[in-house]
């Protein structure tokens, strides 16, 4: 073993300009390959941790009437939430996906994007990060169709803290229908596919969406 260390001595202090080199890239390499670690980490917390639970779910429960795979509606609201706990007893939350695809206007900009209808609870009010506004006004009754967007939509839309869009879509009778939202905060953007959201309360989401 001391003959091995020796040997290996001798060679990096006779080969100072190759060490060097040999360093510097193996170095190099093992920041690209903690880099590549840490982006693909992030992107499997951003895909699962949000997005895949605040807007797929990891079970989607989805009713088809007569072919139409476009507009999916569940009417016994009660009978399935009733079966789901009673199937899975240790399920978290159960979120409603009432949302549409909308075109929105704000202050002479516009831009396409997703209304979702939600229930303010305790962990959707710890997933989102306020920028400015608050999410006191989301269950105000004296506002008119409160709406939370990232500030990266704000700022396609040019709209701010009282601010109002307009947006319009297709309702569940396949009726163009259009409605007016009233900005209560902005959230900091966290991640490109959450930024194109936007989230009103679910009730006023069922009533504008033409639900019963």
């Amino acid at each position: 073993m001391r003959v091995l260390l020796l040997i290996s001595w001798r060679n990096l202090i006779r080969q100072k300009r190759r060490n060097v080199l040999l360093g510097i890239a193996i170095a190099f390499g093992v920041v690209v390959l903690t880099v590549s670690s840490s982006f693909s980490r992030g992107i499997t917390v951003t895909l699962l941790d949000r997005l895949v639970v605040y807007v797929a779910g990891h079970v989607k429960v989805n009713m088809v009437e007569r072919g139409n795979i476009v507009s999916p509606i569940v009417r016994d609201r009660n009978r399935i939430l009733a079966v789901i706990k009673e199937t899975v007893p240790e399920v978290k939350g159960i979120h409603e996906d009432v949302n549409v695809f909308c075109r929105a206007v704000g202050n002479g900009k516009g831009d396409y994007g997703v209304v979702m209808g939600v229930k303010m609870d305790k962990d959707f009010r710890g997933y989102l990060q306020v920028d400015r506004g608050s999410l006191t006004s989301f269950d105000e009754a004296g506002i008119h169709n409160p709406v939370v967007i990232s500030e990266s939509k704000a700022k396609h839309l040019n709209v701010d803290i009282g601010d109002k869009i307009r947006i319009r879509f297709q309702n569940i009778n396949n009726q163009n229908q259009t409605a007016i939202l009233s900005v209560v905060a902005i959230t900091k953007s966290q991640n490109m596919f959450m930024d194109y959201a936007m989230y009103t309360p679910v009730l006023d989401m069922r009533k504008i969406a033409g639900y019963k």
